[in-house]
C-alpha cells in the first residue's frame, strides 16, 4: 500500500461511531466558549459544573452542526495524519527547550486556555502545549504554524522517538492509530510513511521561521547565546546544538539577560 492510500478520508456515521480511547467517555469540544449556548445544547452538546463542553457517543449528537469544535478523534470525517516526527537536525531546537520556563509559560498557557479540551481526543484533564511546524524542503525552513493544547497521552503520539525510549511505543502508537482511524492491516504501512518522512527531514540542516509569533519578546534561557546575526549556540539532552532562526532578531533584554525579540 502505498503513503498516498492515507490521503482519502475516513469517516463515520454519527457519534455511535466515534472510535474508542482510554478517558474518553465524554468528548471535550475545542474552542466553545465562543459559540452559544443554545446553539450548543441544540447540537446535542452537554455541559459540565466547570463549564467544560463535551459530547456523548449518542445519536442525537449533531457531528456536522459541531465539526469546528470537535477534537480530531470525533470528527465526522478525516484524513489520516502522518504526524510530523521532529527531524534528527532539529532536536532540542524547539522554543520549549530555547525558552526559559516564564517565556513558554505565557505561550503554553493562553493555547491552552483557548482550547480547553485536547485537541486530539477531547480529554480536559493533564494538557500540554505542542509546537507545530511545517518543513519546506526546497528552502530548508522549518516554520512555526503554531501551537495545539493536547493531553499527555495524545502529546506522546507526536513523539514517537521519546516514547520508544520511554519502552511506551506501542501504547503511543496505538492510540495513534486509533485516533485517525487506520485498520489494521494498514498499519505497517502506516508506521513506515511516518518514519520514511522523518528518515528525509534528517538529511536536512533546517532553520526555524519563527515569525508567526512576530512582535512578541521571549527570553532565551541563558545555555543559548548567539554566536553570529540569528545563530544561536546552545544545549540540549544530546550535548550542543546550533539553531539557525529566520523572521526574528535576537536582542538583549531587560538587566542584561538575553532575549529573543520577534519582528
Amino acid at each position: 500500500m502505498a503513503s498516498s492510500d492515507f490521503d482519502r478520508p475516513r469517516s463515520i456515521l454519527d457519534a455511535r461511531g466515534i472510535p474508542m480511547l482510554a478517558r474518553t467517555e465524554r468528548i471535550g469540544l475545542v474552542g466553545a466558549y465562543g459559540a452559544s449556548r443554545s446553539f450548543l445544547e441544540r447540537s446535542g452538546a452537554r455541559r459540565a459544573a466547570s463549564d467544560w463542553w463535551y459530547i456523548e457517543r449518542k445519536p442525537a449528537v449533531d457531528l456536522v452542526a459541531l465539526d469546528r469544535f470537535l477534537p480530531r478523534l470525533a470528527k465526522r470525517s478525516l484524513v489520516p495524519e502522518l504526524v510530523d516526527l521532529i527531524p534528527e537536525t532539529s532536536w532540542c531546537a524547539s522554543l520549549a527547550n530555547m525558552l526559559t520556563s516564564s517565556s513558554w509559560r505565557v505561550l503554553r498557557d493562553v493555547t491552552i486556555a483557548r482550547a480547553v479540551s485536547c485537541q486530539d481526543c477531547g480529554a480536559a484533564t493533564r494538557l500540554e502545549c505542542h509546537e507545530t511546524w511545517t518543513y519546506d524542503i526546497s528552502s530548508g525552513l522549518q516554520r512555526l504554524m503554531g501551537m495545539m493544547a493536547l493531553c499527555s497521552d495524545c502529546h506522546e503520539t507526536r513523539h514517537l522517538g521519546y516514547a520508544t525510549v520511554r519502552n511506551r511505543f506501542d501504547v503511543a502508537f496505538r492510540r495513534l492509530v486509533t485516533i485517525n482511524r487506520i485498520g489494521s492491516a494498514e498499519e505497517a504501512d502506516y508506521r513506515r510513511a511516518i518514519h520514511d518522512k522523518y528518515e528525509l527531514r534528517s538529511q536536512i540542516d533546517w532553520t526555524l521561521d519563527l515569525s508567526v509569533l512576530a512582535g512578541r519578546k521571549l527570553d532565551l534561557k541563558p545555555a543559548f547565546v548567539e554566536v553570529a546575526p540569528n545563530l544561536l549556540m546552545g544545549k540540549g539532552r544530546r550535548g550542543s546544538i546550533e539553531v539557525a532562526l529566520a523572521g526574528v532578531s535576537v536582542v538583549r533584554g531587560a538587566a542584561a539577560s538575553r532575549g529573543l525579540m520577534l519582528s
